[in-house]
């Protein structure tokens, strides 16, 4: 109950709690707070004047809460990754900008060595998925090697 007085205090809202007793064996009834009853009785009464639409508008259970802030929590993460992205992965120009021609031309070489790659294992995925689907062990990915590694990144072909 501290809890809850507390935060009614910081937020400043008007709060109660009521407290059911499983078995009433003690014949104490309810244990509510504020501990005045009238208190208890005019935050229901205010719930309840503003008519049902207006209290669910705002009114949220265990389910639609964790949702909520799993969404807020997806997107704070989906800033941090694209600010990670984007200072790991610089998309400007001026990173082309001082190559020669032949430093252009190796960049364009190893993006298609690199596309080239990635469209091989695409394929390779989509023909494992289908032998899944027929009940056919596939080909494991680990089964492709390549010579050129595909994590390789533009800096490697700046001047430096």
């Amino acid at each position: 109950m501290k809890k809850l007085e507390e935060f009614s205090i910081r937020c400043g809202v008007d709060t109660c709690m009521i407290i059911y007793n499983r078995d009433n064996s003690s014949g104490r009834g309810p244990t509510i707070w504020p501990r005045i009853p009238e208190r208890v009785k005019q935050v229901i009464d205010r719930y309840f004047s503003k008519g049902v639409d207006q209290c669910n508008k705002h009114a949220m259970d265990l389910r639609e809460y964790f949702m909520s802030q799993k969404r807020k929590a997806d997107k704070e993460l989906a800033k941090v990754r694209s600010a990670n992205w984007a200072a790991k992965y610089p998309g400007s120009e001026d990173l082309l900008n001082g190559l020669s021609q032949d430093q252009l031309q190796m960049v364009l070489s190893v993006l298609r060595m690199k596309l080239e790659i990635m469209k091989k294992r695409h394929l390779a995925a989509k023909e494992s998925a289908v032998m899944n689907a027929l009940g056919m062990v596939p080909m494991q990915m680990d089964d492709f090697k390549y010579d050129t590694p595909v994590h390789s990144h533009m800096n490697d072909y700046m001047p430096g």
